[in-house]
């Protein structure tokens, strides 16, 4: 009773005081739900997009990401995979650098070789042309640019693009492909040098048959990545792959997510004091 009348004995102070929590209490509560609800936007996108929750690769690949650490993954290995409890879609990709001429305008370009419906069904790639139409599965049926690359080259759908690089085992990679739509992502570096072609014409092109440098696979969330990995690794007995998880792939936005987060733990306990 007495403290409860020494509150309002000095309304003035007391009123000054309790806004002054409250302000510091909003602030943090917003600045902390901003931060969070961004970080797994991020990292949700790139996992997506690019790494899958729990991925296969070479052994020698993470180290030396090149066409001559790639590898062959048979149809019963597949079947093993997409069969594991939690996991959702399987998607393999070869991909690797390049570069793109058209007319006069020379640009590198990161050349991704996927199934069509599987990387529809991975990561939503049909939703994001945003003009002309997705990949087919035929031979030359064409390739997606990113929106800000295609800008660059100054190309329109229907003209085709030359590829000069190096294709398997140092092999001289070339090829031309027409253009059959544009897609835009989140991420501006993607829409800068992305092109995606079906994996019979990016195979004929780095002249790697049926090879992939990556398999990548979805989980119904991230909390399955460990399990899942753990029973791809006792499925798939091959000495010459290596399963990774997604923060294994992705070291750098988990160390800046991580920094960020502390920062904002210091942030936090100074408004709060």
């Amino acid at each position: 009773k007495l403290a409860f009348r020494n509150i309002w004995r000095n309304k003035r102070r007391t009123l000054i005081t309790s806004a002054s929590v409250m302000f510091a209490g909003f602030l943090t509560i917003t600045m902390s739900s901003i931060e969070t609800g961004m970080w797994e936007k991020m990292l949700q996108n790139v996992i997506d997009q690019t790494t899958g929750q729990v991925q296969i690769q070479s052994k020698k690949f993470f180290d030396e990401p090149t066409l001559d650490n790639s590898f062959a993954f048979s149809e019963s290995e597949f079947k093993k995979v997409s069969q594991i409890k939690h996991v959702t879609a399987v998607n393999p990709r070869i991909e690797s650098f390049s570069l793109a001429s058209f007319g006069e305008k020379t640009k590198p370009v990161y050349i991704i070789g996927v199934n069509p419906d599987l990387e529809d069904v991975m990561t939503g790639l049909k939703k994001r042309v945003v003009k002309g139409s997705y990949l087919g599965t035929q031979k030359g049926s064409g390739i997606l640019l990113g929106v800000n690359l295609a800008k660059n080259l100054n190309i329109l759908l229907g003209d085709s693009l030359a590829f000069f690089g190096q294709g398997y085992r140092g092999v001289f990679s070339v090829g031309m492909l027409p253009v059959k739509g544009f897609v835009k992502f989140p991420l501006e570096d993607m829409n800068n040098q992305m092109v995606y072609m079906n994996q019979i014409d990016a195979w004929e092109l780095f002249q790697a048959p049926e090879l992939y440098t990556q398999l990548m696979i979805r989980t119904k969330s991230n909390k399955y990545t460990d399990p899942v990995k753990n029973e791809i690794k006792e499925n798939i007995k091959n000495d010459e792959l290596k399963v990774y998880g997604w923060k294994e792939l992705i070291p750098e936005l988990v160390e800046a997510k991580e920094m960020d987060e502390s920062t904002t733990v210091i942030t936090m306990s100074i408004l709060y004091l």
